[in-house]
């Protein structure tokens, strides 16, 4: 996170995050195929990419604090088909189970 919309929303974007994730060892990863811009968030943004993509979010999204990628779709299939095939988990339910299985809890004696 995030995926950027129209910097680095592509599905080739995509496969390497997983495809290197997967080499790194990771075992989950979350997606959000999105940004999110809080006013002072929002600015700043802006000043960094220039006026031509500031014109384009504008148009596209106004003042939305959820600016989504709108190849949403196509990248979260590929997001999970390549997930599966590394067997990364990815669904944020079975993220916490996985967590939560692996942590040991007992309590501890005072005495």
């Amino acid at each position: 996170m995030p995926i950027l919309p129209f910097i680095n929303d592509t599905v080739e974007n995509i496969e390497q995050i997983v495809v290197k994730a997967h080499e790194s060892g990771a075992k989950f990863i979350f997606a959000s195929f999105a940004v999110t811009l809080r006013d002072n968030q929002r600015q700043y943004f802006f000043k960094k990419i220039g006026p031509e993509l500031t014109k384009k979010y504008v148009a596209t999204y106004g003042d939305s604090y959820v600016c989504g990628s709108l190849n949403h779709n196509l990248l979260k299939k590929k997001f999970e088909t390549l997930c599966l095939k590394y067997g990364i988990i990815y669904k944020m339910k079975d993220i916490i189970k996985g967590i939560s299985d692996s942590v040991k809890s007992e309590q501890i004696s005072l005495f």
